[in-house]
């Protein structure tokens, strides 16, 4: 059972490093993050498999107990940075479901996962209306966003987090095949036996981890036109892929391709 010590402790973290959050949460629904934060360490032996927030957060406590470095005080840093920023685009009820939802999932949201669907959507909210978080179609999938643009016209969004081992890169064909293939599965696994109108309005935003600015640069025509694919023709429906630059090992901002290829690494 949490103590009214361990409550205040976890206040404390959250009101020194991510304050921002706090606004998405009322008290009550405070207490009960913590409560589920401790019952889920509880049934895992204080441990968690993968890294999600239980796990960002149980190592912000270690960081800090130790001073050990300020690695996840910068990442939880840029976190508290979104979260601000969207505040700032508009107040939407949509939004702080998808921050109540990516921080709850315990059992399988890996951090950098909650970093970029709160990036894109903050990207997306820039220019689109946000409907729906997590819309559920008529084959039973869920999709990550439901936006609406300036004509009113709606359009479907999953974000995708593609892994890229920059050690096994080769030039040209080698890298397009890898990035391709797997948009066409993540396409084709969300819009399976739905209509083709539901098809076209349907894209895949893929946030690519592990590139190199030589990468980029190399691959710099392919990154930026991935766009213009269509699914009739290529399998797949894709928005430009985009990628967080970090310094110093810790998450910076989301960046366009073209962005990381010029070296315009500033906001």
């Amino acid at each position: 059972m949490l103590t009214k010590n361990m409550i205040d402790n976890c206040k404390k973290l959250f009101q020194l490093y991510i304050p921002n959050l706090l606004t998405y949460y009322t008290e009550k629904d405070f207490l009960t993050l913590l409560e589920n934060l401790y019952s889920f360490t509880l049934l895992n032996d204080g441990k968690t498999a993968n890294s999600n927030f239980v796990a960002t957060f149980l190592m912000l406590v270690e960081e800090v107990k130790n001073n050990s470095s300020h690695e996840l005080r910068n990442e939880l840093g840029y976190f508290n940075y979104l979260l601000g920023q969207f505040e700032k685009v508009k107040k939407n009820k949509e939004f702080k479901n998808l921050v109540k939802g990516v921080i709850n999932n315990f059992e399988k949201n890996d951090f950098k996962n909650v970093l970029a669907e709160i990036a894109v959507c903050l990207h997306l909210s820039t220019r689109a209306e946000l409907v729906k978080y997590e819309r559920v179609l008529q084959n039973k999938k869920s999709i990550d966003f439901e936006f609406k643009d300036d004509g009113n016209n709606l359009f479907l969004v999953e974000v995708y987090n593609i892994d890229y081992n920059s050690t096994k890169y080769e030039i040209g064909k080698p890298f397009e095949k890898f990035i391709c293939e797997r948009l066409e599965k993540k396409f084709n696994d969300k819009s399976a036996n739905l209509d083709n109108d539901l098809k076209s309005r349907l894209l895949i935003f893929p946030v690519i981890h592990g590139l190199t600015i030589d990468i980029v640069r190399e691959n710099k025509l392919f990154l930026t036109t991935l766009n213009k694919k269509r699914f009739y023709e290529n399998g797949f429906n894709s928005f430009n892929p985009m990628s967080f630059a970090k310094v110093q090992g810790t998450y910076f901002d989301l960046f366009t391709m073209e962005e990381i290829a010029e070296g315009e690494l500033k906001r």
